[in-house]
């Protein structure tokens, strides 16, 4: 990823950035071929951890091997009339991203496919364990395991890209804030947020 030294985001906002944003593409490369699966991971011990469908032949292709997951924060575009003096400016894009890379192993007894079935739930709503209302059709033994592939990715190495206006004045990056909170989209706003924790 082209990470010029202003955009460089701090590693220790990582656990909070995926927690926002979990969401990811998963990506590797093997036999030739370039595989792509979009899936929720958690990160948990200086590790990402998620499932993929048992039937899903990329996760045997994958497993051993270095992957990329691309985590996406919150982009928006930026209209050049919005600084204080267009005349000198062009439009542009902000966003934030988390580039983790790592080697990818796979679980697959049942207790590791509870607990990621249960650290992903305990993410996104805070509820009760997944076990805990473990679906009829999946209690059996054996059931399961034929259904889904636990994911962990051993990390090796983490980017953080925070492009938001970092090469503009106070006065011009306060108008960029200004005019996304006021856009009335959603992708507006949260960049619009974004910018005001990173400058606070």
């Amino acid at each position: 990823m082209y990470l010029p030294k202003k955009y460089q985001g701090q590693e220790e906002m990582v656990p909070e950035f995926i927690r926002s944003y979990p969401f990811a593409t998963l990506i590797g490369f093997a036999d030739g071929q370039t595989l792509i699966n979009h899936l929720p991971l958690n990160f948990e011990d200086h590790a990402l951890w998620g499932h993929l469908a048992f039937a899903n032949p990329s996760w045997k292709l994958m497993v051993g091997q270095q992957v990329t997951a691309i985590f996406h924060g919150p982009h928006s575009y930026i209209d050049h009339r919005w600084y204080a003096d267009p005349s000198k400016e062009v439009p542009t894009w902000n966003y934030a991203v988390v580039h983790v890379q790592g080697v990818l192993r796979s679980l697959h007894t049942r207790p590791e496919l509870i607990q990621a079935l249960d650290r992903l739930q305990k993410a996104m709503i805070s509820a009760p364990t997944w076990a805990d209302h473990t679906p009829p059709d999946l209690a059996a033994e054996g059931v399961l395991e034929k259904s889904i592939v636990g994911l962990k990715i051993e990390i090796e190495d983490i980017q953080v890209k925070n492009k938001m206006s970092q090469n503009k004045n106070e006065e011009n990056r306060q108008r960029v804030i200004q005019h996304l909170a006021n856009s009335g989209r959603a992708d507006d706003l949260a960049t619009a947020n974004y910018m005001r924790k990173l400058y606070e």
